[in-house]
């Protein structure tokens, strides 16, 4: 962190507080991040964008954390995805304490359910979600007991 502090610094005069949990800086400012890693010496390993064939690309981290995060209308971050942004479960830290869940529905409940009996067609009328999003609740619990 002491590496990405002078970074972190610049970004900030440009894009708040906490630039580095926003989507904007990375999805329309590439250049001045680029500049901005430059200017301050970023170690190549830490770089958030990248020159790629004569482009400028978010690195491969940076891209995987925009895959596992969604934003709200102003740009904050509102949900981490821990399976991805195609995936329903979310972990909303002001919801529930932070609970994995499916449209406010602990993960955990549904999961439970399931393992004593109840079918996943029912548990998806019960809550009012899709079998999809039931199954993956489910799915995501077992990735956790493994």
């Amino acid at each position: 962190m002491l590496r990405m502090r002078p970074a972190v610094e610049i970004l900030r005069r440009e894009f708040g507080r906490y630039p580095l949990a926003r989507s904007k800086p990375f999805t329309d400012s590439r250049d001045l991040i680029l500049m901005v890693q430059d200017e301050s010496a970023l170690d190549r390993r830490m770089r958030f964008v990248v020159v790629r064939t004569g482009q400028i690309v978010l690195s491969e981290e940076m891209a995987r954390y925009l895959e596992h995060v969604s934003f709200d209308d102003d740009d904050a971050p509102t949900a981490v995805h821990p399976l991805g942004n195609e995936v329903s479960v979310a972990i909303d830290p002001l919801v529930r304490g932070g609970a994995p869940m499916v449209n406010g529905v602990p993960t955990e409940v549904l999961a439970s359910l399931h393992r004593g009996g109840d079918s996943i067609t029912d548990l998806a009328r019960w809550y009012d979600l899709s079998e999809k999003d039931v199954g993956e609740a489910i799915a995501y619990e077992k990735t956790l007991a493994a």
